[in-house]
């Protein structure tokens, strides 16, 4: 088989190197294959064409087809997929597609691959696009010199064995669909294999002329057998379906007993299942025609509509379950604790060897999903619907897990692509900022087989070289800091924590010369939740056992002075490394430690914002993005909004500092929506200390706390809304380090510097304020909404205003309430999550522990 693929590879090229002299290939036996059959099918203007011609549109079609779905991945490691398209695009398929010149090298081919790229993607040449849409797709602009032959070589062989790939899926598929044998997959089947111009006959017309010579006996046999058919086959269905019903009680009633045995006993149900399901799904098969023109019938008409969808998934969960469980089986008896633990290195290698089981796995996961999208939930019966319901949730969290488990050894370092290392940013959100905290101690922790190899805990601040040539920071921090130049510290001034982990990365490079494969973010919260469920650890030199009940007590007392203590600057973030590994070794080596209460916390820190991951493991990458884990700021449907405090003020006040948000939106005339936010922030310390701007000037932790509150709030909203008012603060300039006072203004913030302040679809208005001792802020904003934030439902009566509210990461529970002002004469269909409506007026109080998502659907008179 390998031996083929490398003849057929070849082949390939030669046929791609007479992209400008289609004629030569003419006689080419692949230009019978299907994949031009169907190419000529499709375009029957293009019929008249060469075969060769045909052939490498055909090629050209499939390779478009590969394009991938999303942007390069920007950072200092050029994305292989775009680049593999990129250089396929520039050495054959522009020449073809836009009659380009062919490069006369592959060098010559990496000089065009990002105008090639933007020409597939946009359809149009650089010069038509906007700067924007040139920089998201850049791959090798940045690029000094061309990439090493050897790079280069890599992605044109990579590159035609993914077209290569491609055609032969292509081929097997139209195989089956045609009845025919495929010169690509057998080349002994040109002999069989009829021309374009001489298609043979169709069973239809078979059947035409059979219909014609007997038309009466015909007919007659074709009622006698659909009557014994359906007779014969509607028995085995139900049968099949009562099978496989039977299958999944038995798998319910093992669900409510956790024990290893019953895990044990769900093997050879979940298989039984897989069986009838896979049986019940080739009965229906044949009559999946007349199931769907049966939605007329009264209750069940739905169900039968849709049987074969149900069906698909039904057997697509099994399959999946089934395929899972066989994985990781072989691991079920070192689970009880009498027979030894199980360690992570055999976890990681079991999964490793199951690979091929697990992708099988997620793409039987993938067709259940594909398949539940078919479904039409309001047509379903009162018994069915409820059932499909149950599962929804459930649906993508397989998806998503089998792709984590077919990631993972890579992502511990145990694949070809060898140890990974990891950049972990340790943010403390006493001084908050806008991805969870000040960075004050950073830690790069190597991972190979599984295992942790290398842990290194530094202070931020050690990680810098003044010597290297760092970047302007961004306007803020220059302005109210007085700061110069940006260093790893204030790396996450993005909320939008993607931005922020390249931004780490590349700060950090400058100090240490090495990339990571990832940005990891933890704040304080994460170790408490992790101490809640591994317990309490010992520390050298402190009296008693850290828990999560004493563990902020004991950080805000380490990073004090204590009496007498001159090195205490420099000496302030010690106790880090003591107990990051004593947590660390509990983890690893305690024979009692609960991994499902392990796993409960370490999603509350996900969901919680908490814990945040970028990692350059594409599928990994994908889960994380579909989660909301990433920390990217996304615009969901209709209307969006998250407010973002960053203390610019060398202090910890934000342990104490009270915050609460409200957000009123008024829909009463729904050409013009509108939308007022008030942010309050309350500094409960009571004081007569004036506002000093000094940067650390106290060894007292407990000091640090009870200082005014320096804050440079930012509020994102969509793009389309426009400011129409708003009550900023005024800063004296003795309030602060620059000694220039601030005017009352609202910053209209824009993408003009290094740092992007609005990811795409959201505009950034910014104010800095200061809250002094005892006292509050009030912060009101005003917008006009773009319409969009009202989505037209299905019926074309009703109305859905949808909200996303997104936490500020490092922030606990901002108390928020949400008011919206329905039209006039307005009826209130549905609401998710419940609140309170009140003479037009919805109404909602709730907290930010995570973020928060509102539909509410209306029609109006």
């Amino acid at each position: 088989m390998q031996a083929t693929r490398k003849v057929q590879i070849a082949e390939l090229k030669h046929i791609l190197e007479h992209v400008q002299s289609p004629a030569a290939l003419d006689e080419h036996p692949w230009t019978r294959s299907l994949t031009v059959r169907a190419y000529a099918e499709a375009h029957p203007d293009q019929k008249a064409r060469r075969p060769g011609y045909l052939l490498l549109a055909a090629l050209s079609d499939l390779f478009r087809a590969s394009m991938p779905a999303h942007p390069p991945r920007q950072g200092k490691r050029l994305d292989n997929r775009w680049g593999e398209f990129g250089l396929l695009a520039a050495l054959y398929f522009a020449p073809f597609d836009y009659g380009a010149v062919r490069p006369a090298t592959l060098a010559d081919g990496w000089g065009r691959i990002d105008d090639e790229i933007l020409r597939y993607v946009f359809g149009r040449g650089r010069d038509e696009l906007s700067s924007r849409d040139v920089e998201a797709y850049r791959l090798v602009g940045n690029e000094l010199q061309a990439a090493p032959v050897s790079t280069l070589s890599d992605w044109h062989m990579r590159g035609l064995e993914r077209l290569l790939a491609n055609l032969r899926e292509r081929e097997q598929l139209l195989s089956a669909r045609y009845g025919l044998p495929s010169v690509v997959l057998n080349p002994d089947a040109i002999l069989e294999m009829p021309s374009l111009d001489n298609p043979p006959p169709t069973a239809w017309a078979r059947l035409g002329e059979a219909y014609r010579q007997g038309r009466r006996r015909i007919w007659i046999g074709i009622g006698l057998l659909l009557v014994l058919l359906f007779a014969w086959q509607g028995i085995g269905f139900y049968n099949s379906y009562r099978a496989l019903k039977a299958d999944v009680d038995r798998l319910q009633a093992l669900a409510t007993d956790p024990s290893l045995e019953s895990v044990a006993q769900a093997g050879e149900m979940i298989a039984q299942a897989r069986r009838d399901a896979l049986l019940l799904q080739r009965r229906l098969h044949p009559w999946r025609w007349a199931a769907r023109l049966l939605g007329w019938v009264p209750v069940y008409g739905g169900d039968l509509a849709s049987a074969e969808d149900l069906v698909a998934m039904a057997a697509a969960l099994t399959v999946a379950g089934d395929e899972a469980y066989q994985a990781v089986v072989p691991l079920l008896p070192r689970l009880d604790a009498q027979e030894g633990a199980l360690s992570r290195a055999e976890i990681v290698r079991q999964l490793s060897i199951e690979q091929p089981r697990l992708a099988t796995a997620a793409q039987a996961a993938d067709r259940a999903l594909a398949a539940r999208q078919a479904i039409e939930l309001e047509g379903l019966s009162p018994k069915t619907r409820p059932l499909v319901e149950k599962l929804d949730p459930y649906l993508p969290l397989l998806a998503d897990g089998l792709d984590v488990l077919q990631a993972l050894p890579a992502v511990v370092g145990a694949s070809e692509d060898g140890p990974q290392t990891y950049l972990v940013l340790i943010q403390n959100e006493d001084e908050l900022r806008a991805t969870g905290g000040f960075i004050t101690a950073v830690a790069v922790v190597t991972v190979e087989g599984g295992e942790i190899i290398s842990l290194q805990v530094d202070d931020s601040y050690a990680i810098d070289d003044l010597s290297k040539l760092y970047p302007q920071p961004p306007w803020q921090i220059m302005e109210y800091l007085v700061g110069g130049v940006w260093l790893l510290r204030d790396a996450n001034w993005s909320p939008d924590f993607p931005t922020t982990a390249e931004w780490a990365e590349y700060l950090y490079a400058i100090g240490r010369l090495h990339a990571v494969d990832g940005v990891i973010a933890v704040d304080q919260q994460l170790l408490r939740l992790l101490l809640e469920a591994i317990g309490p650890v010992e520390i050298p030199d402190w009296p008693q056992p850290i828990s999560a009940e004493n563990f902020i007590v004991y950080v805000r007392a380490s990073r004090g002075k204590s009496e007498g203590e001159e090195d205490w600057f420099e000496a302030r973030k010690d106790f880090m490394g003591p107990l990051g590994f004593a947590i660390l070794e509990k983890l690893q080596n305690a024979p009692d430690v609960s991994w499902q209460a392990v796993g409960k916390a370490i999603l509350q820190a996900l969901e919680e914002r908490h814990l945040l991951l970028s990692l350059d493991q594409p599928s990994i990458r994908q889960v994380l993005a579909r989660r909301g884990w990433d920390g990217a700021m996304r615009p969901g449907e209709g209307d969006f909004l998250m407010v973002v405090d960053s203390n610019l003020g060398f202090n910890k006040a934000n342990a104490a500092v009270e915050e609460s948000l409200q957000y009123v939106v008024d829909l009463s005339d729904l050409r013009s929506p509108r939308a007022e936010l008030t942010v309050v922030h309350r500094n409960p310390t009571e004081g007569d200390e004036p506002c000093r701007h000094a940067a650390y000037d106290s060894g007292d932790y407990q000091a640090l706390i009870a200082r005014c509150y320096w804050d440079y709030l930012r509020v994102y909203t969509l793009a389309g809304a426009e400011l129409l008012e708003a009550t900023p603060h005024e800063v004296p300039a003795e309030w602060l380090l620059s000694g220039e006072g601030v005017p009352a203004r609202v910053d209209v913030l824009d993408n003009q510097g290094l740092l992007d302040e609005n990811p795409p679809g959201l505009q950034a208005y910014g104010t800095m304020l200061v809250v002094p001792l005892g006292e509050s802020r009030q912060t009101r904003f005003v917008f006009a909404l773009p319409e969009e934030v009202l989505l037209q439902g299905g019926d074309g009566q009703s109305l859905t205003y949808a909200l996303r509210v997104k936490k500020q990461p490092g922030t606990l529970a901002n108390p928020l309430t949400l008011t919206i002002q329905l039209p006039a004469g307005a009826r209130l269909i549905a609401v998710d999550p419940a609140g309170e409506l009140q003479d037009g007026v919805w109404r909602m109080e709730t907290h930010l522990r995570t973020d928060v998502d509102i539909r509410l659907t209306f029609s109006i008179p």
